[in-house]
């Protein structure tokens, strides 16, 4: 039977934070919303002007702990209360503390460019939120690569990323829009032939307006889907209309190893792709089935070997912890078998079970569960990366993520993805083409950024596109007039 527990918040609160404090120490509770709903545990939150209350009992055991507001930062206050609350009840601490942003190096990225020495900044860091060595460390790398790499600002600098919202099946952990390009080829045609038109106008107006692209990702999906006539399209259409030429790094989420094919990473290396994806996300057969990939682990490494061959500067490979039936030792396995390809970047993602997904309406329905020994085989792998050179370059943490888990880009010196680096420090305007693509303007004047979102649904992407592309062209160009949006 599924153990329960109630959050009961009394006063103004930051809501979310709290449940997703709760949710890390009792990832395998189910939260009651409703009052008259039985719980195994409570969870007591009452906040008045000037103090808070926190409280955590079950069956006769109480933890109780008080604090005075000081009017500066009461969010973090309260989320301190409430964390050292549930850490002496459970006798537990958290990793990251009570860091719960989608993009931690923020935070030390903000205080380096203060003019903070590292060391401050650990200080800082560990006092404010209470995150462990490990990750301390890592945030503040992170956030000097970042620095050392983006700076000085510049407006017109932006990176591009193309959506190709299909994949020859869809795995059963995966929420995004996307459509079988098998059953739908004649849908395929139809949205490249409106992302065209998109890329055109788009593209017309960035060159006209001295508008530099920096680096591009065409992702998805899976863009290998596309076969070799369509791939050499798209990239032509790219480079006549959009400005790529000297771009930092060009990026082909190939993605599937079994839409991996030697004449077709020739025509990627043709036009300047210079680093490609190529994901296995598991070694293991089984794991392989069950999640729905349609391709085997040897299959990857013929991919891998291809790409090699070819001769890209750079190549990605993902895994992601957590997967449904996997062991810590499957997934010690495929790190090790991936550390051994020595390719130049490994992404480490957590799994991250997304309401749109099978997995959320089937083995997760419930809650994500707590595993010591998947956390302890994680932190394993990154102790195994390092030790081969591999060093963190970009962190994000999801939502419903599986173990309270994050993913981490690890990469070769001189090899890290310079996209990533921008997109993740929100210092860069990112310009999203296609289906389904996000993007942001950033104006380094104000230190702030407007999201750029585009209808998920291909259909109605198909009949708007004329619109769609004005929308952006408008929020681009509020660069240009140094305006903000309306």
């Amino acid at each position: 039977m599924s153990k329960c527990l109630k959050i009961i918040l009394e006063g103004d609160f930051f809501s979310n934070d709290i449940r997703e404090l709760v949710i890390q120490f009792f990832p395998d509770y189910i939260i009651k919303k409703e009052s008259k709903d039985k719980a195994d545990l409570r969870i007591t939150v009452i906040r008045k002007k000037s103090w808070v209350n926190s409280t955590v009992a079950r069956n006769g055991k109480v933890v109780e702990k008080f604090t005075e507001l000081t009017g500066q930062n009461d969010r973090r206050q309260i989320k301190t209360l409430v964390y050292k609350t549930l850490s002496e009840f459970t006798g537990k601490e958290l990793k990251w503390g009570t860091m719960t942003g989608i993009r931690p190096a923020r935070i030390a990225h903000g205080k380096l460019v203060e003019g903070k020495k590292k060391t401050l900044v650990a200080y800082e860091i560990q006092r404010e939120y209470g995150t462990d060595n490990i990750r301390t460390e890592d945030l503040i790398k992170i956030a000097g690569l970042e620095i050392e790499r983006l700076y000085p600002l510049d407006k017109n600098k932006i990176q591009l990323y193309i959506n190709i919202p299909f994949c020859p099946t869809r795995c059963n952990y995966c929420s995004f829009i996307t459509r079988d390009a098998k059953a739908d080829s004649s849908e395929l045609e139809k949205y490249l032939g409106n992302l065209f038109v998109e890329i055109s106008k788009v593209g017309d107006f960035m060159s006209q307006n001295n508008f530099k692209i920096e680096s591009a990702y065409i992702g998805g999906g899976t863009p290998g889907i596309l076969n070799c006539s369509s791939t050499t399209r798209l990239l032509e259409k790219i480079r006549e209309k959009m400005p790529v030429q000297g771009v930092i790094e060009y990026t082909f989420e190939a993605g599937r190893p079994d839409t991996v094919t030697e004449d077709k990473l020739n025509i990627l290396k043709h036009f300047g792709i210079d680093r490609i994806s190529v994901n296995p996300q598991s070694l293991n057969e089984k794991t392989l089935k069950t999640i729905g990939r349609s391709h085997s682990a040897d299959d990857f490494y013929k991919a891998y070997e291809l790409a090699r061959k070819v001769g890209f500067k750079t190549i990605n490979c993902d895994m992601i912890m957590g997967l449904e039936g996997e062991s810590s030792a499957d997934m010690i396995r495929t790190a090790e078998s991936l550390i051994a390809l020595n390719p130049e970047n490994i992404t480490v993602h957590s799994l991250s079970v997304k309401k749109s997904s099978y997995l959320k309406n089937s083995i997760y329905k419930d809650n994500l569960f707590n595993d010591l020994e998947e956390n302890e085989a994680a932190e394993d792998i990154y102790r195994m990366l390092k030790s081969k050179s591999y060093n963190p370059y970009y962190i994000y943490r999801q939502k419903y993520t599986v173990n309270n888990g994050e993913n981490i880009g690890f990469s070769k010196k001189g090899h890290e993805g310079y996209y990533n680096l921008a997109i993740m420090s929100d210092k860069r305007s990112i310009v999203g083409l296609g289906a389904g693509s996000t993007g942001k303007i950033y104006f380094p004047d104000t230190d702030r950024f407007e999201r750029m979102e585009t209808v998920k649904n291909i259909d109605l992407y198909n009949k708007n596109i004329e619109s769609i592309a004005i929308e952006k062209i408008k929020q681009i160009k509020s660069l240009t007039n140094n305006i903000d949006m309306i």
